[in-house]
């Protein structure tokens, strides 16, 4: 497996694969520091695990190679690959939706590697795959290997879009005839829509090692209509689960950013309007918990039910993610969450309005979301003269 790491795909990703029986190779996207320590380590990397207790577990996790694409040997080096791995069946894609645009570097450096693999890797009698071979039963005996593109950060349809600007990408060295690279994208490579959800932070005084909660009960969500993957294999971690069925994808995505996204919008305004930096600290103030509670039951869950989520599933959703945020000891920064404020507002909170008014004509929204409106509003405010900075 191939992977290009941040720290989602440090703490969930690189397990998973681990946990399946696949070795792995890192590739730090840009800089140097977390291939350096990786490699000081001698191929390992650290994920600090924080229990309900507060206690810490230090996993140690190993992979066979590290290196940089921000260096051209690192970058050389990888783009070599498929000419050394006898099997390559991933590509973890650890970048985040800023980098999944069109021309963007990751993109580029991902649209390479596949074309090294579509040119490099040998078919049975020695010799790469063909055009006449991928269009025709004979691709079925290629040694070619399916890979699985496998992207974790939670933009929608992240697999589809992904495949879509690596077939409009061009590199340096490309050849004018693409045309059977685009039938080797299409036949032997899947880009997979997913979800990732684990909130991760880092080891205190120790930005590179990822400090995470335990893994939540759907942890990462793989969609493989295809049926490509090894479900058994994949689904050896808890939390792991692989959708064969359309639409599956859809409503879990849908329940994280109404649900479990949208709670936490609302939380950490009002948190940071509150002057508290970090989200655990919510356990001292109940007041909190209670607003939650009525937004959830007043307009969430209604749009839920409208948009074909059962009631039932919708409050499960809601009361896992309240024991999650209520983690004594693990609390992520506010103003780090607080970042892309009306983005999020849109996406997480108006878009159950949204729903609610177009199919309840009896529907107006509570005075808890119009609450959450106005924590975003004010926390967007500029600062009056007379403010109590630095408190």
């Amino acid at each position: 497996m191939v992977h290009y790491q941040n720290p989602l795909q440090r703490s969930v990703f690189v397990p998973t694969i681990r946990a399946a029986g696949s070795a792995i190779v890192v590739a730090q996207t840009r800089g140097t520091s977390f291939a350096a320590a990786c490699a000081k380590a001698e191929g390992t990397y650290e994920v600090d695990v924080i229990q309900k207790d507060g206690k810490v577990q230090t996993e140690v996790v190993e992979v066979e190679a590290v290196g940089s694409l921000g260096e051209i040997e690192g970058r050389t080096a990888f783009m070599q690959l498929p000419t050394k791995l006898s099997t390559l069946k991933y590509i973890g894609f650890g970048v985040t939706e800023s980098g999944i645009v069109k021309g963007g570097s990751a993109i580029v450096d991902l649209t390479e590697l596949l074309y090294n693999c579509f040119q490099m890797r040998p078919s049975q009698d020695g010799k790469s795959c063909q055009k006449h071979v991928i269009h025709s039963k004979e691709a079925d005996t290629c040694m070619y290997n399916v890979i699985s593109v496998i992207n974790t950060d939670n933009l929608p349809k992240n697999g589809d879009l992904i495949r879509k600007l690596v077939l409009e990408t061009e590199w340096k060295g490309q050849p004018s005839d693409v045309s059977s690279f685009r039938a080797y994208l299409s036949y032997k490579v899947h880009f997979h829509n997913t979800m990732v959800d684990r909130l991760t932070s880092h080891r205190p005084g120790n930005s590179l090692v990822p400090l995470s909660e335990p893994w939540p009960t759907k942890t990462l969500v793989i969609e493989d209509i295809q049926h490509v993957l090894d479900v058994k294999a994949l689904s050896a971690l808890p939390g792991v689960h692989i959708h064969t069925t359309a639409g599956l994808l859809d409503q879990d995505h849908l329940i994280k950013l109404s649900i479990a996204n949208a709670v936490h919008t609302a939380m950490v305004y009002l948190l940071a309007l509150t002057r508290v930096k970090t989200t655990s600290d919510v356990l001292k103030i109940p007041e909190i918990r209670h607003f939650l509670n009525l937004l959830f039951t007043k307009d969430i869950a209604p749009s839920l039910v409208l948009r074909g989520i059962s009631k039932e599933k919708a409050q499960y959703a809601y009361d896992e993610w309240m024991g999650r945020v209520e983690h004594r000891h693990f609390g992520l920064d506010v103003f780090w969450v607080g970042q892309n404020a009306m983005l999020k507002y849109g996406v997480r909170l108006f878009s159950s309005v949204k729903a609610n008014v177009s199919m309840n004509p009896t529907y107006h929204p509570s005075v808890f979301m119009a609450f959450a409106t106005a924590l975003i509003l004010r926390f967007l405010t500029p600062t009056q003269a007379d403010s109590r900075k630095g408190e």
